[in-house]
């Protein structure tokens, strides 16, 4: 599979109607199909590309996959992938950071340019983390009818959160959930990092 077909996937994955589903709040960003039109937009346009992982070092180690804003790219690691639903749903985590990204772009920062309503200033390290797993698994039990099949902390308190937004729409990720699932994320490799739980997070787009 070339990269223009793996870049086919992630298209079809964020127009399927288990993505398009997927309408919640969660600490202040809002996730809906809207937003992932944008990232579709954006990869459609050349500026965020769909690469293949070719060689050792080229994503962070343990990750399924990855989103890089600095290159603005999202790496798959393997060809072909997104051939079962949790690799779909970890695109979609994935395209949920990217989704945090474009909303600090250019056309989003300028007056009298598009909108949208989500208020993220401020947010720290992990959140957009926690979100995007909140999402993955969302997109799975879409998908499949059943919980994320996976026995980490993480995504088992994500599973939790995703069962009460599921078939909600505009739903609220409760505080106290969202918390935990972020101080989770922060002891969980690769991200384990507690020291970045107080880091406010940096979208500069480049």
């Amino acid at each position: 599979m070339s990269e223009t077909l793996l870049r086919d996937t992630v298209f079809k994955v964020l127009l399927s109607q288990s993505a398009t589903r997927m309408d919640f709040w969660a600490h202040g960003m809002h996730v809906n199909a809207g937003g992932y039109g944008m990232v579709s937009y954006y990869i459609w346009n050349g500026i965020i590309r769909v690469r293949l992982a070719r060689r050792a070092g080229q994503m962070t180690a343990g990750a399924e996959a990855e989103y890089q804003k600095d290159e603005r790219t999202i790496m798959l690691p393997r060809d072909p992938y997104g051939v079962d639903a949790k690799e779909r749903g970890a695109i979609v985590h994935e395209c949920t950071h990217a989704l945090r990204h474009v909303l600090f772009s250019s056309p989003y920062s300028k007056e009298g340019g598009p909108r949208h309503d989500s208020n993220m200033l401020g947010q720290l390290h992990f959140d957009n983390e926690a979100v995007a797993y909140i999402a993955g698994s969302l997109y799975h039990l879409y998908e499949t009818k059943k919980d994320w099949a996976d026995l980490s902390p993480v995504i088992r308190e994500a599973n939790v959160i995703a069962r009460t937004l599921e078939g909600k729409v505009g739903a609220t990720v409760d505080e106290g959930a969202f918390a935990t699932l972020r101080l989770i994320v922060s002891q969980t490799p690769p991200h384990d990092s507690t020291a970045l739980l107080s880091t406010p997070d940096d979208e500069t787009w480049k």
